[in-house]
């Protein structure tokens, strides 16, 4: 981009589902998670559950990119107590997921 920040841009899994039910409910939920629950989630930039309807032909999602580097370029390269860090990270991240309750189950999207 012009300020030299960059973008992902993610098409859907055709075996994931109707493409444009799998984009709504990806970016509801990664926006809720972001927004309300604070995770460490990128930002949505731009989307479209809509392929008649935009000038790429497919759904697509738009989203910042994570900073860093993959982690399995450089695990090898860790501390045992850097990795032990990271895990640990993780499972907070999870037991805040799991302690998420809602009175429904099933897909979230926007109204």
């Amino acid at each position: 981009m012009n300020n030299g920040s960059e973008v992902c841009v993610k098409l859907p899994n055709p075996n994931a589902g109707p493409a444009h039910l799998t984009v709504s409910s990806e970016v509801a939920t990664r926006e809720l998670l972001r927004q309300v629950f604070d995770f460490p989630v990128p930002r949505v930039l731009s989307w479209s559950s809509n392929s008649a309807k935009n000038l790429v032909g497919a759904e697509y999602i738009i989203e910042e990119r994570a900073p860093g580097v993959r982690l399995g370029s450089v695990w090898h390269q860790w501390p045992r107590d850097l990795k032990l860090q990271l895990i640990t990270q993780v499972v907070d991240l999870e037991k805040k997921l799991t302690s998420i309750t809602f009175d429904k189950h099933g897909c979230i999207y926007f109204k």
